[in-house]
């Protein structure tokens, strides 16, 4: 909370909470994208990949961002995977994609920004495929 003073008036104003969710090198960017929309965002930079790289054959072969985002979010460590072992997701090939969380009840509601999106998409999804790729 931030309290100023303008003419004798004390004003108070609170700093959102995903302000304090940026990560350094991201985006100040608001989480603006539904996990929908994330996978639409994701769907087409693919396709425009596959398009100016000249992988034709790959245009109709885009991999599924709803599971990839899915798999990437999941505990890495829930007990079952302690006791196993074994680590969940997929985090460990592609790296995490920056994404908040929010609480509705007994679910939630993921939000992911569209320039985290991009940094994640070229520094940590394409080069894990890219020898797959070609």
């Amino acid at each position: 909370m931030q309290i100023t003073t303008n003419h004798n008036k004390l004003t108070a104003t609170t700093t959102p909470l995903i302000s304090f969710l940026s990560l350094p090198g991201l985006s100040p960017q608001p989480f603006d994208l539904t996990k929908a929309q994330a996978v639409r965002h994701l769907d087409r930079r693919f396709a425009s990949y596959v398009t100016a790289n000249g992988l034709p054959h790959l245009v109709n072969k885009a991999p599924d961002f709803r599971t990839l985002i899915d798999e990437n979010i999941r505990d890495e460590f829930p007990p079952s995977a302690t006791a196993a072992g074994k680590r969940r997701g997929n985090r460990n090939l592609y790296g995490a994609i920056p994404h908040l969380r929010q609480s509705r009840g007994k679910n939630s509601a993921l939000f992911f920004r569209l320039t985290d999106l991009d940094i994640w998409f070229d520094s940590r999804y394409l080069p894990a495929i890219a020898k797959r790729l070609h």
